[in-house]
């Protein structure tokens, strides 16, 4: 499960294991020994910042990786299986509204 919240993304695996889970892809050069997750309440998670854009991600154990089911999309990794894909979006521009007849509205249209 991903969860995304102004460039903050927390990865969230849900699954049990013996052995400790890891988040390796495009973020961290596929080293998966650079992104350990922790565990609570039976769920494997970890929060990152994360630019705008598109990251392949694979969670991995000793022997195993996995797919998050619940990423934004899927590509082929080269390797006969996919990686899972997070989509941190741009943030949206906030532009200032203005009242019909304010000031600033008044001057802006002035300038025409």
């Amino acid at each position: 499960m991903l969860i995304k919240k102004n460039g903050l993304v927390t990865f969230e695996f849900d699954i049990e294991s013996k052995d400790k889970v890891y988040l390796a892809g495009d973020f961290n050069n596929w080293d998966p020994s650079l992104t350990p997750l922790s565990q609570k309440n039976g769920k494997w998670r970890t929060t990152l910042k994360l630019n705008p854009g598109e990251y392949q991600f694979r969670y991995c154990t000793r022997n195993s990786w996995y797919n998050d089911w619940k990423a934004d999309k899927y590509v082929p990794n080269g390797m006969g299986a996919n990686n899972s894909v997070v989509i941190v979006p741009y943030p949206q521009p906030k532009f200032p509204f203005f009242r019909k007849g304010s000031k600033k509205e008044s001057k802006s249209e002035s300038a025409n």
